[in-house]
């Protein structure tokens, strides 16, 4: 069966243009790993149809991210004009914006340091960095040496009797904070990064090219799979880009599920995170009148459990190759955030045995800790696909 299905893959793949309508109807029942991969990115819109402009497609892709690197990363700040200073408080100055990206750095580093803990590929060094970029640029500015610059976080300054800004802090070095690279420690090398260093970088880059967005905790947990999967792929120069090809992935699946990650649109009554809550639980009540009954009951919301399945699709609750399994069908369906809630549906109706007997405290345990459960996901699929179809508007 599993050699069949490649052969189908492989002959919707390879027509001078895809298919997208039989590629997804592959897709929705689950990729194969020889060909995920390219179907994300064919499905993910990386990939134009003629399959003749891949190539000319994916280098300029690349060639475009290389230079955000370059721009943001190893130029940021230190290049400024030599009257400009660290310690200047012009709201003009480049430093403002340079210690504001600090901020958001440092919130990146922490999150993306724990992703997927129960993973040890995040932690593992990865072969085709793509810091090594960092060699073209004399005096480079990375991200790590940010991150382990102390000065950089936070520098006390007050005004001298002349009403020049001096640093308060006696261990402060205007030279060392003018070049950091002096007191980097030296026994890591610049050119060897670990997978979450790379998408430490991806997200801090998706900050800077979309400055009406930052960095929202969660957004790494979002990440994560589709770096995994490109960075796994047995094609060696598709390992080689996974960097490049992640961040523009993300970028189209950021698309669909940004509004859930801005507070201000909570309530937005088409987009917001409180419209899809009400939405599950109106699905749920055409679906299953009695669980819902129970969990109104005992006051179960689904702030508490299905805010997080919806807005990190599942990435949270689900090992690694089972959130790689929902994803394909996602990736494949006409509205993914409608299909999310149908997936919502499916999970706590294959939980409704413990549910209903169950007190709010011991529901709590239960929604909140999936990965301990035994849950099946050809389960969940199948039901989630059904409900899709039957109710949806596909």
């Amino acid at each position: 069966m599993s050699y069949k299905r490649l052969e189908n893959f492989n002959a919707v793949l390879s027509e001078k243009v895809i298919n997208i309508v039989q590629l997804k109807k592959l897709c929705i029942d689950g990729c194969l790993d020889q060909v995920r991969p390219l179907a994300w990115k064919v499905l993910l819109n990386l990939l134009p149809s003629k399959t003749s402009d891949w190539e000319s497609h994916l280098d300029l892709a690349r060639s475009h991210y290389e230079n955000y690197i370059r721009e943001f990363v190893f130029q940021a700040g230190l290049n400024s004009a030599k009257e400009d200073h660290p310690l200047n408080c012009d709201p003009n100055s480049c430093w403002v914006e340079y210690f504001k990206d600090n901020e958001v750095l440092l919130q990146i580093n922490k999150d993306c340091k724990r992703l997927c803990p129960d993973l040890n590929f995040f932690q593992q060094y990865t072969k085709y960095s793509i810091g090594g970029l960092a060699h073209e640029v004399k005096g480079e500015n990375t991200l790590r040496k940010r991150i382990e610059n102390p000065n950089l976080k936070s520098v006390s300054v007050m005004p001298d009797r002349m009403g020049k800004n001096i640093a308060t802090n006696p261990k402060f070095d205007k030279h060392r904070l003018l070049n950091p690279s002096n007191y980097v420690t030296r026994n890591v090398k610049e050119d060897e990064e670990m997978h979450w260093e790379v998408v430490q970088r991806i997200l801090f880059i998706y900050c800077k090219t979309n400055r009406a967005h930052s960095y929202v905790q969660g957004m790494n947990e979002i990440i994560g799979p589709l770096y995994y999967v490109f960075s796994t792929d047995s094609d060696e120069n598709s390992r080689k880009n996974a960097e490049a090809d992640t961040f523009y992935c993300f970028i189209e699946i950021m698309r669909d599920v940004q509004p859930l990650f801005i507070k201000s649109l909570d309530l937005d009554p088409l987009c917001g995170i409180q419209y899809r809550l009400a939405q599950f639980m109106e699905y749920l009540r055409d679906i299953d009148l009695e669980l819902i009954q129970k969990l109104e009951e005992i006051k179960l919301l689904p702030e508490y459990y299905a805010f997080r399945w919806v807005t990190l699709y599942m990435s949270r609750e689900f090992t690694m190759p089972d959130v790689i399994r929902l994803w394909d069908s996602l990736f494949a369906v006409k509205n993914r955030l409608d299909f999310m809630i149908y997936v919502c549906c499916a999970l706590i109706i294959i939980l409704k045995e413990q549910l209903m007997n169950s007190n709010f405290a011991q529901a709590m345990s239960l929604v909140q800790n999936i990965q301990i459960s035994d849950i099946n996901i050809d389960e969940v699929m199948r039901k989630s696909l059904e409900f899709y179809f039957r109710y949806g508007d596909c």
